[in-house]
């Protein structure tokens, strides 16, 4: 089952009132989705593409949303919704998260973050894009990836905790964005001599995370 539509947390945009109209909307977002992952760009789809894709008109478009930016924002919000949804169904069905040990929680967190870039990596480097730009709709990312360790580092800082590393809670949410911004990088092209699809992404970083976090914690600033 789909997780709800956001539909409050964008402004400039009128709820489905039945049915069929949000299966609609429904298919207006999983275009503008394709579009922008493939493009990396939220300017470098047309209206009419994206309404051929979704099977509905520019007018059907314009009844929904004030205008592009407000679709792009919709588009984000409900993919991060769903990001989180599958989430915390992962967390709910998965025992590792909560029985550790500490090293398979990492793999776990490296695992989720890969496979999220892995499926949209154009749809955050477009974001990104914005952002630099002077855009607005970089902040939702960064306040959905706030949530998703909120949830993920006290699972993980238990167990560090019971196997003798001792590592406070803004140190592991440091050491998981560091992960999170070489895949941001990779995402937009950033050269590491590693690419989004290699195999060993995943492990590579699974070990870099848990050799991090093999060494002292609470390191004295100089």
């Amino acid at each position: 089952m789909n997780p709800t539509i956001p539909m409050q947390t964008v402004e400039g945009l009128r709820a489905p009132r039945q049915e069929r109209s949000e299966a609609s909307l429904r298919a207006m977002l999983a275009a503008g989705r394709g579009l922008i992952n493939a493009s990396g760009s939220l300017t470098g789809f047309s209206l009419a593409e994206l309404t051929q894709a979704a099977s509905t008109s520019v007018g059907a478009f314009y009844t929904r949303f004030r205008d592009k930016e407000t679709f792009c924002a919709l588009v984000l919000e409900d993919m991060l919704t769903e990001l989180r949804a599958g989430l915390d169904a992962q967390m709910a069905q998965d025992p590792v998260w909560h029985d550790g040990p500490a090293d398979a929680i990492c793999a776990r967190i490296i695992a989720f973050y890969v496979a999220t870039f892995r499926s949209y990596a154009g749809v955050f480097a477009a974001y990104l894009r914005h952002a630099a730009s002077g855009g607005p709709l970089w902040g939702p990312i960064r306040d959905a990836n706030q949530r998703i360790l909120d949830v993920m580092v006290p699972c993980l800082s238990g167990h560090l905790s019971a196997e003798g590393r001792d590592w406070a809670e803004d140190e592991i949410r440091m050491a998981i964005r560091l992960v999170v911004s070489t895949l941001t990088s990779i995402a937009l092209e950033v050269p590491h001599g590693i690419g989004m699809e290699d195999a060993a992404l995943e492990p590579r970083l699974a070990a870099m995370l848990q050799r991090y976090l093999a060494g002292p914690p609470h390191v004295p600033a100089p």
